[in-house]
């Protein structure tokens, strides 16, 4: 079954954020969740990752809702990655990945000292490209490298769903494929906030569009990502092409 949103609606100081959205992430596939600034994204990827919880609606995962979960079983199940989470001291790789364990932990005072907890953060840093790194100071990385190792905190929770809030974000064109690539290898259902519309063509199964709060398309991205959509939700002309290699929609603007 995957995520499923169902007639979700929030609002922030009285400003309604979104309303009544309803739509759904496929099991196993990447989800991009696309929009204007101020659209929601942020805020729906925080409701379905139990962060902030709905005015109206639910959250539901494999048909249970969230809001009757334990708290630290949906943290075990679903892992957010939010923008500008870097830890705020300089700690190893390997010691920033293992935060990714803590929903694990005995006890609140729980260590990471067991085999497993270590064994799931170099699992983690294989699956995000990053073993070589583990050894490393966070503070010494590029943007690109730091990004696959929070990557790779989220994979140490072993989620059955990945949270992204603009991965891509400050990344260079190479960090930026390579990031998105290796995301959509882990056959981890996915939802993935992006800003490129071409990027997240090429690299998501499914699309939800949204504007001004609410879900405009849902969908493949060749059947959502149309000229007259585009056109409607982001105020500009574009055209949309097949790229010559892969078929992929690719977003030309004008």
């Amino acid at each position: 079954m995957g995520v499923e949103i169902a007639g979700v609606s929030l609002s922030i100081g009285g400003a309604p954020i979104l309303r009544e959205v309803t739509a759904a992430a496929p099991t196993g596939q990447v989800t991009g969740l696309l929009g204007p600034n101020g659209a929601g994204k942020s805020s729906l990827l925080r409701l379905v990752g139990g962060i902030a919880e709905p005015d109206s609606g639910r959250i539901l995962l494999d048909g249970v809702d969230l809001a009757g979960l334990p708290r630290r079983e949906r943290a075990r199940r679903i892992a957010l990655l939010e923008q500008n989470a870097a830890p705020s001291v300089d700690l190893t790789v390997r010691e920033v990945v293992l935060l990714g364990r803590i929903p694990h932990r005995r006890g609140l005072l729980g260590s990471f000292s067991g085999e497993g907890d270590h064994e799931a953060a170099d699992a983690a840093l294989h699956a995000a490209g990053a073993l070589e790194l583990a050894d490393r100071r966070w503070h010494s990385l590029s943007g690109g490298q730091q990004q696959r190792v929070q990557v790779a905190r989220a994979l140490a929770q072993r989620p059955e769903v990945l949270l992204l809030d603009e991965p891509t974000n400050h990344l260079d064109v190479h960090a930026q494929l390579s990031l998105l690539r290796r995301v959509r290898g882990l056959g981890v259902t996915s939802i993935m906030a992006l800003h490129d519309l071409s990027l997240a063509a090429a690299h998501c199964d499914h699309i939800l569009l949204l504007a001004d709060g609410c879900l405009v398309a849902s969908g493949p991205p060749a059947e959502v990502l149309r000229p007259d959509t585009i056109g409607a939700v982001y105020r500009v002309d574009c055209d949309v092409l097949a790229h010559p290699r892969t078929g992929h929609p690719v977003i030309v603007f004008s």
